[in-house]
């Protein structure tokens, strides 16, 4: 069982955060009787765990980031609480993958940071060409970026 179970861990710095990911998969999908009966054809489940510590730094620019405990436990100055949430943005993430080929979990991490990497260039075109991030609208925020990604693959 225990090469039918894997876990593997990252940490890494971007922009303005410090990022910690997680990704365990399971290969032993029979175990999940549903999913052996629903969807005989998942070969790998998969949970990604992401949290985001904003960087901070004292008035003389030295880095004062809390470890991921400090943060966890008490936030930090910029955050005083994490949040978890499904909507992007926020402080700590989990998503749950399936899939029909045996992955490991570095493989299904750089599926994951793959897939994010595509999103990221998109939502850079559209931000541009239609200043999606400086849109008024609140409500319908998410039909109009619909109605955007539509123009957007019309035009391209």
């Amino acid at each position: 069982m225990q090469e039918k179970y894997e876990e593997i861990s990252r940490k890494e710095r971007n922009r303005d955060r410090q990022e910690y990911r997680w990704y365990s998969v399971c290969r032993e999908c029979s175990l999940l009787t549903k999913t052996q009966k629903e969807w005989p054809f998942v070969k790998t489940v998969g949970l990604a765990r992401q949290i985001r510590i904003p960087v901070e730094r004292d008035g003389q620019g030295n880095d004062i980031t809390p470890d991921i405990k400090t943060f966890l436990e008490k936030g930090s100055r910029r955050r005083p609480k994490p949040v978890q949430d499904e909507e992007t943005g926020k402080d700590i993430q989990e998503t749950g993958m399936i899939s029909d080929m045996e992955l490991t979990a570095e493989e299904m991490g750089r599926i994951k940071r793959e897939h994010w990497a595509v999103e990221n260039r998109l939502h850079h075109v559209l931000d541009d060409a239609f200043r999606e991030d400086r849109s008024p609208a609140k409500k319908s925020k998410h039909n109009l970026a619909l109605i955007r990604k539509f123009a957007y693959n019309i035009l391209r």
